[in-house]
């Protein structure tokens, strides 16, 4: 997916455990301006099922959410906001 006037391509991946009810979402964003260093710079290291994985952090979440700003975003903003 590319966001129109932007340097954004956005890459979903979904894994489904074979023979369960388990899935993983995974938003893959590639990045082609330096406007985005921050979101980069604030990463943080987290594990998930033992495993280390790198994640945005909250506050990038939310400045990327603020950016779009559609009616999900604004409601998903408003939950990281009060669940902080």
């Amino acid at each position: 997916m590319f966001f129109a006037n932007s340097q954004i391509e956005l890459h979903k991946l979904t894994k489904i455990e074979p023979g369960g009810d388990s899935y993983l979402f995974l938003d893959l964003l590639v990045i082609k301006t330096p406007m985005w260093k921050q979101v980069w710079d604030s990463r943080e290291r987290l594990l998930f099922r033992g495993q280390p994985v790198w994640t945005v952090s909250r506050e990038s979440l939310i400045w990327m959410k603020k950016l779009r700003s559609s009616y999900q975003d604004l409601a998903d903003i408003e939950n990281l906001e009060q669940n902080s």
